[in-house]
């Protein structure tokens, strides 16, 4: 599915839902580094969880290899002892533990994800961008629930 003109967040939710794992995870740190800033303030503070926090602590003290393995794990909902943390967090819980992973990201802690990606990949993150924050955030809030 070609995701160049997307629109609404259901055309661009259903174009996320048909990329690789790989690159859901490629496209959720694009759009934490590109647009996180913008976007933090509208995720709650209190949205975060002592599950979430802790989770991303452990992701980050894992080697290189297995912490991406275990990001993919996570959103492809397999059944491992980090996926089954991260599927008891709902909502914005999963959108702060998200953003606190592109922090660590950031931060070196966590290792860096691949930014390439095929053109369906950087039209959807196009149209993520052209979103207002709050709709971003809605959206994101989506994205991380699939």
């Amino acid at each position: 599915m070609a995701a160049a003109g997307l629109q609404t967040q259901d055309e661009i939710l259903n174009a996320y839902k048909q990329l690789s794992i790989g690159e859901r995870l490629t496209l959720l740190w694009l759009v934490y580094q590109r647009v996180g800033n913008s976007i933090a303030p509208d995720i709650p503070d209190t949205a975060y969880s002592q599950v979430g926090y802790r989770l991303c602590q452990q992701v980050e003290q894992l080697d290189q290899n297995t912490q991406y393995e275990v990001m993919q794990d996570m959103l492809a909902g397999h059944q491992t002892r980090f996926s089954n943390e991260y599927s008891g967090l709902k909502g914005n819980h999963r959108l702060a533990f998200w953003y606190d992973v592109a922090k660590s990201l950031q931060r070196k802690n966590i290792a860096p994800v691949s930014t390439e990606g095929s053109d369906e990949l950087r039209s959807l993150l196009q149209s993520i961008e052209s979103l207002d924050a709050e709709t971003q955030v809605e959206l994101l809030r989506q994205m991380v629930a699939c």
